[in-house]
């Protein structure tokens, strides 16, 4: 995966406001970075699980499930003891990089 673009959402049945989002700010694509994960989930409010579940492979997809799955339980069971910030969402887009670039290089 090395751009993203527009027709790639369409193609995967993004919802149509969240391709009108992606168009305005990369109206002609855009580099698979961390930064442009980073905008796209943090600034843009796109949502990095539909990306691993329509982007990623099947058995990545499933991993990212899994471990995401595991990391939300355990900062729910973190905070519940002291105050320190969940960085769940900085995490999954990080491991959803790590995963999707990996996948590039097969």
């Amino acid at each position: 995966m090395k751009i993203i673009t527009a027709k790639m959402l369409i193609d995967k049945r993004a919802c149509e406001e969240d391709i009108e989002v992606f168009e305005r700010h990369w109206p002609d694509g855009c580099d698979f970075t961390l930064r442009n994960c980073q905008i796209a989930f943090e600034e843009l409010g796109l949502s990095v699980n539909w990306a691993a579940a329509n982007l990623l492979s099947q058995q990545a997809s499933d991993e990212y499930k899994k471990l995401s799955e595991d990391m939300y339980k355990a900062c729910a069971k973190r905070s519940l003891v002291d105050t320190v910030e969940c960085r769940c969402s900085e995490d999954l887009i990080e491991m959803f990089y790590q995963m999707a670039s990996l996948e590039g290089e097969a």
